[in-house]
């Protein structure tokens, strides 16, 4: 079992490597299968776009508002500096890989070996637009708490959309 950090940075990087110009014109984008309570789940973990992830809440005014993280100086967030740094230094690498389980395991090793388990974030245990893999059920969010979730597997993005 991973903790949901781990989930995060896992679908982070594999984010950067689906947005990269040269893999995206050899290989669909691909998402993780996760695997909470015996179920196997596709969705998304963070609402990202490009380098940057969103986090939204509600202001001392209960109005909603989000603030941006990034990688970049400007908005430079702990979490993901060093885990940008690892696909920056690696990304060669990465964009050569056309097997899934062995880019699986490769941004696995990469995840294991970058040094941000003593950064906290309050990136929340949610898995956003839910599917059981089977497709028999979906929710706006999955929130899974505490509750073990392991990544077990890579897919097309479009096989479920």
């Amino acid at each position: 079992m991973k903790n949901h950090h781990y989930l995060h940075a896992f679908e982070y990087m594999l984010n950067l490597l689906n947005e990269d110009s040269e893999v995206k014109s050899i290989r669909q984008p691909l998402q993780l299968v996760i695997e909470v309570d015996g179920k196997l789940w596709t969705g998304s973990l963070l609402r990202q776009e490009g380098i940057q992830i969103f986090s939204y809440y509600l202001d001392d005014e209960m109005e909603e508002a989000y603030v941006m993280r990034s990688p970049e100086f400007r908005n430079q967030d702990r979490f993901l500096l060093p885990i940008h740094g690892t696909y920056l230094k690696y990304a060669e690498a990465l964009r050569t890989i056309s097997d899934e389980f062995l880019l699986y395991q490769t941004v696995s090793k990469l995840i294991d070996m970058t040094l941000f388990s003593d950064v906290d974030t309050d990136l929340e245990p949610v898995i956003y637009d839910a599917r059981l893999i089977d497709g028999s059920f979906t929710l706006p969010f999955f929130y899974f708490g505490d509750k073990e979730a392991t990544v077990v597997s890579l897919v097309p993005c479009e096989d479920f959309e």
